[in-house]
């Protein structure tokens, strides 16, 4: 399946640098091609996410559409604490 980034998504790269929490392309890309977790209540709007640190995980939210995976966005997020 190939992968679309969005001119917003391609954006976001340099927003989240600006703020101090670099994420690449690579990362998004591992997070869809490996996620922790897939949140699809919002169908067809779909949300993957994978851990980055024991603090953090990246949310991509994406659509796929004739075997391409659009991405529209992601970000950062705190990790819910199990214990």
């Amino acid at each position: 399946m190939s992968l679309f980034f969005t001119k917003h998504a391609l954006d976001k790269l340099e927003v989240l640098e600006r703020h101090q929490f670099p994420i690449t392309k690579s990362q998004v890309e591992e997070t869809l091609g490996a996620p922790d977790t897939v949140d699809d209540s919002r169908a067809p709007l779909l949300f993957a996410e994978k851990a980055l640190t024991a603090t953090h995980a990246l949310r991509v939210a994406y659509r796929v559409e004739n075997g391409v995976q659009s991405i529209l966005t992601f970000y950062p997020v705190k990790r819910k604490n199990d214990d």
